[in-house]
C-alpha cells in the first residue's frame, strides 16, 4: 500500500512538472511573439483636404511603439512627439506630414501622409466676384465644382508644373521649343463639359508671360472652335507681357462672336494655346492657372 501511494504521489508530481514545463514553454512562446512580433505604422487624420487657416488632427495608431516623432512641412507646429497632435496650415499648398516610429524591437519605420490645403489668392492677385462658377483648373476654394483636366502638347511646347501659381501653389508652364516654327497646346476636360449656362458669363484664366508673340486662346467642341486673339501691344482683357500674373476675365460673348456654332454643351478643349505667324527663334513661353467659367 505504501508503494502504491508513493507511486501515485510520484505520478502526480511528474504530471505537475510536465504541465508546468508546458505552461512555461507556452508563456515563453507567447512572450516571444508579443515582444518580438513586427509592429505596424498607422496614422489617423481628421481630414486630408482643408482650406487655408484650418487644422488637421493626426493620431499615431501604430502598434508596439517605443518612440515616435512627427514632422509637418508647412504646418504649425512643425514637429511633435505626442501621439495625438493638431496642426494648422496657414497657406495653401500640398504638404507632406511624416511619422517616424521606433518599435519595441528598435526597428524603425516612416509613414508619409499627403495634406492638400486650398489657398486664397494673394492680396495682389484678386478674384472676380461671381454668383455661380465651374472649375477646370483652380485651387481657389470659392469656385464651384467642375471637372479635372489633362494637358496635351500638339506642337513646340514642353509642359510642366510650377509651384508659384496665381491663387495657390500649382500652375502649368508651357515652354516653347524655339527650334520649331509654330506652337500649340491643349487643356482638355477628362470628359466633354457642359458650360451652356455660362453663355452670358465669363471665361477666367490667369496668364503670365514676357513673350511678344501673338497668341490665340481657343475653346473647342466637336468639329468647332471659337477664339480670341491676344497681341503684345493692346493689353486686351488686362493681359500684360511683364512676367507677372494677370487674371483675364473674358466675356463668353467674345468667343461666340468668333463662332456662334460652338457647342457649349459639349466642350472638348477648354483652352488651346495657338501661335499666329512664324515663331522660329521667337520666345513663346506662357504660364497658365486659375481656369474657370463664371456668371456674375
Amino acid at each position: 500500500m505504501k508503494k502504491y501511494n508513493s507511486f501515485f504521489k510520484f505520478s502526480i508530481c511528474l504530471g505537475f512538472v510536465l504541465a508546468l514545463s508546458s505552461c512555461e514553454e507556452k508563456v515563453a512562446k507567447d512572450w516571444e511573439t508579443t515582444l518580438f512580433g513586427k509592429g505596424e505604422a498607422m496614422v489617423g487624420t481628421s481630414s486630408t483636404s482643408i482650406d487655408f487657416g484650418e487644422s488637421v488632427t493626426f493620431t499615431d495608431l501604430s502598434t508596439k511603439v517605443n518612440g515616435r516623432s512627427w514632422s509637418f512641412a508647412g504646418g504649425t507646429p512643425a514637429t511633435s512627439m505626442d501621439s495625438i497632435v493638431t496642426v494648422t496650415y496657414a497657406r495653401g499648398g500640398s504638404y507632406k506630414a511624416s511619422l517616424s516610429v521606433v518599435y519595441i524591437d528598435n526597428q524603425r519605420e516612416t509613414l508619409d501622409t499627403q495634406i492638400e490645403v486650398a489657398g486664397p489668392p494673394p492680396a495682389d492677385n484678386p478674384q472676380p466676384t461671381f454668383s455661380d462658377s465651374y472649375a477646370f483648373y483652380t485651387e481657389y476654394s470659392k469656385v464651384g465644382a467642375g471637372t479635372s483636366v489633362t494637358v496635351q502638347n500638339n506642337s513646340g511646347f514642353t509642359i510642366s508644373s510650377v509651384a508659384d501659381g496665381y491663387e495657390g501653389y500649382e500652375a502649368y508652364e508651357f515652354k516653347f521649343d524655339t527650334s520649331v516654327s509654330w506652337a500649340m497646346a491643349s487643356v482638355k476636360p477628362v470628359s466633354a463639359a457642359n458650360i451652356s449656362k455660362f453663355k452670358d458669363g465669363f471665361y477666367n484664366v490667369a496668364l503670365r508671360s514676357t513673350s511678344a508673340g501673338t497668341v490665340e486662346l481657343q475653346i473647342r467642341s466637336s468639329g468647332q472652335k471659337a477664339l480670341v486673339v491676344l497681341d503684345a501691344t493692346s493689353e486686351k482683357y488686362g493681359f500684360k507681357r511683364d512676367g507677372e500674373w494677370h487674371l483675364l476675365e473674358i466675356p463668353m460673348a467674345d468667343f461666340l462672336a468668333n463662332n456662334a456654332n460652338l457647342d457649349l454643351a459639349a466642350i472638348t478643349d477648354i483652352l488651346v494655346f495657338r501661335s499666329q505667324g512664324t515663331l522660329t527663334g521667337v520666345p513663346f513661353d506662357f504660364d497658365m492657372d486659375n481656369l474657370f467659367v463664371s456668371v456674375k
